[in-house]
Parts: C-alpha cells; structure tokens; sequence
C-alpha cells in the first residue's frame, strides 16, 4: 500500500476497534486507536511523511 494514498475513514477507525477488541486490552492499541481519531477529526493532519507512521514516543 502507498501511504500517499491511505485515508482515515469513520468505518475504517471502527474496524480497527472492532479487530483489536477481539486482543487482549493493549496501551499501544489504544494509543493507536486515539490517534486514528484524532486524525479523523482534523485534529492532527493527515501524514506527510512514512516517518509520520512511526510510533509515537
């Protein structure tokens, strides 16, 4: 997948949440989680960069 092309979607943020809900609860897959809708809502923009998609420290 090209990153220049991905989009954050409602339906995508809630699949997530549905396949990591099947996991054991995980602070990485909530940190992951808030900051897909935090993209979502505008709040951050959209990546820039593939360094972008690293984990946050």
């Amino acid at each position: 997948m090209d990153w220049r092309e991905a989009r954050i979607t409602a339906g995508g943020v809630e699949l997530v949440k549905l396949q990591t809900s099947r996991l054991l609860p995980s602070g990485a897959n909530k940190m992951m989680i808030d900051r897909l809708e935090k993209i979502y809502s505008a709040h951050y923009k959209q990546p820039t960069s593939t360094s972008d998609f690293s984990y946050m420290k």
